[in-house]
């Protein structure tokens, strides 16, 4: 697959998490006008980055970003109480430091006493209560309502000092107001132009234009705007980037893949990195056949995982569900690899030593995307040769989306939290409270459900890790999913750009660069 590809979230299941469905950029249709970006043809010049992409941003108001470029923008001109670091741990940023009562129901944020917007106004803790309180109003209709709603106040007894009551215990309330649902919002608020607190100063929107917020100290970049050209498609991207007129392309072209990474020189100016991305086959265990474990056993041990990962162009062969990124990854764990013999035993004692018959076809859903297509009729191929038959029904992704999860006998999709943890990641596809929601595999194992539930209201740590790795060894054990593999991303940036990064939770981001 190609690591040109952008990042549609879906609206949250209670215990935080969504889908993340890669499609290629290819077929947008961006034009010259829409492209342009605010840069024209000296748009990469001087200390401007320029950035293309074929998505576009659906909104740049912090209570209601959600998809991968919105919140990429919102990312660059706000700051949270905390975020995460390269290595996805969580860091303070404007909150200096906090600390939870003894019972877990109340965190003490500390401000720093530094911070400012961009137009010099000091960024008090009235600023997160009026965005937190904004946030989980129903009449805001926020995506990210969900996150907050243990909350029961949320108090700013002094300009550095916000206190956060919660219903219950909860060790992941740090990590959700590193979210840019959380970052600190002025009264009266203009979803239009929202106000900037961080490196970066929202100065336009259509086109989308960043400015370096003097008033950020801890921004050390010498670039002194950034533009973001939306709709551009991949063959258009790779023209203005060869021109000069963008300087970072959030992936490489397909047809420039194998050119770019064999040449030293251009692969000097690429960066790939893993990403908390699983790609995966689900089943619906209700339905036959998929209601049968030795089918499911089969269908694993059918699959050649490694034409997946060469298919991707970039990935790691999936060896569980969580990703290398997530806290509570089993480094020692391997999945069987394909065994097309002993497939054709287990559908035997299935009943089905001739395999399955045509009366008992599956229909596999997908998006119809080139990527999808690919790994969708590698999976039918693999099926088809130990007697599984699989129909593929590509679709538009609105009706992927709602098609996969309304009762469907099978998928190809990934999976992306929204921030590493197992808990974010396991709970919404795989606990039974998402059963009818985001847990499209019907699966239900009380004991599973046991041991997500007791991890989630632990601390971070080795016994936490534990009993996610337990539950996910059930899971494995039960497979409604058969993990393919996963993410590895690609960015590609001219000579003179530095500090391009893919960063464990930020799916793209403008932070932190440079140029000459």
């Amino acid at each position: 697959m190609m690591k040109n590809t952008s990042m549609h979230r879906l609206p949250r299941w209670p215990a935080m998490a969504m889908l993340a469905l890669l499609l290629p950029l290819a077929g947008c249709g961006g034009s010259p006008s829409g492209g342009a970006g605010g840069g024209g043809g000296s748009a990469a010049g001087g200390k401007t980055l320029t950035v293309a992409t074929a998505e576009d941003v659906q909104s740049l108001d912090p209570g209601s970003a959600y998809d991968t470029w919105s919140t990429t923008v919102v990312h660059a001109f706000t700051r949270r109480l905390v975020d995460w670091d390269e290595t996805g741990k969580l860091v303070p940023d404007l909150a200096e430091r906090w600390e939870a009562s003894a019972d877990g129901k109340t965190y003490t944020f500390h401000l720093r006493s530094d911070a400012k917007f961009s137009d010099g106004t000091a960024v008090e803790a009235g600023h997160f209560k009026a965005a937190l309180d904004r946030v989980r109003d129903p009449k805001t209709a926020s995506k990210g309502m969900g996150f907050y709603s243990g909350i029961t106040s949320v108090e700013a007894p002094d300009a550095t000092t916000l206190v956060v009551k919660l219903k219950a215990a909860d060790p992941l309330l740090p990590q959700v107001m590193g979210l840019t649902f959380a970052a600190p919002i002025k009264t009266p608020h203009d979803p239009q132009r929202p106000a900037s607190s961080g490196p970066y100063a929202l100065q336009s929107t259509s086109p989308i234009v960043l400015t370096k917020n003097p008033h950020d100290t801890r921004n050390t970049s010498t670039l002194e705007r950034i533009t973001v050209q939306t709709g551009v498609d991949e063959a258009l991207q790779m023209t203005r980037f060869q021109t000069g007129e963008v300087d970072l392309l959030p992936g490489i072209p397909v047809a420039d893949y194998a050119r770019v990474m064999e040449d030293p020189v251009e692969r000097a100016r690429v960066v790939q990195e893993p990403v908390n991305q699983t790609w995966y086959f689900g089943m619906n265990v209700t339905r036959p056949p998929w209601s049968n474990p030795k089918v499911r056993r089969a269908a694993l041990l059918a699959m050649n995982r490694q034409a997946h990962v060469e298919l991707a162009g970039a990935g790691r062969l999936a060896n569980g569900i969580l990703p290398p990124r997530v806290p509570g990854h089993h480094t020692g764990r391997a999945l069987p690899a394909q065994n097309v013999a002993e497939a054709k035993r287990l559908l035997a004692e299935a009943g089905f030593p001739n395999g399955l018959p045509a009366t008992m076809r599956s229909v596999m859903w997908l998006s119809n995307s080139t990527q999808y297509k690919d790994h969708g009729q590698a999976i039918q191929s693999d099926l088809a040769a130990v007697g599984i038959p699989v129909e593929l029904r590509p679709v538009a992704l609105s009706q992927y989306l709602k098609g996969y999860r309304d009762n469907a006998d099978c998928w190809y999709g990934g999976w992306y939290p929204d921030f590493p943890d197992a808990g974010n990641f396991l709970e919404p596809v795989l606990h039974s409270r998402g059963i009818g929601s985001n847990n499209a595999a019907r699966y239900r194992n009380p004991k599973v459900d046991q041991l997500l539930d007791r991890a989630h209201g632990m601390a971070a740590g080795p016994e936490r890790d534990a009993l996610y790795r337990q539950a996910e060894d059930l899971i494995l054990q039960d497979l409604p999913w058969i993990p393919l593999y996963f993410e590895v991303e690609t960015r590609y940036f001219r000579e003179g750009v530095s500090g391009v990064k893919v960063h464990p939770v930020w799916r793209q981001m403008l932070t932190g660069i440079d140029k000459r």
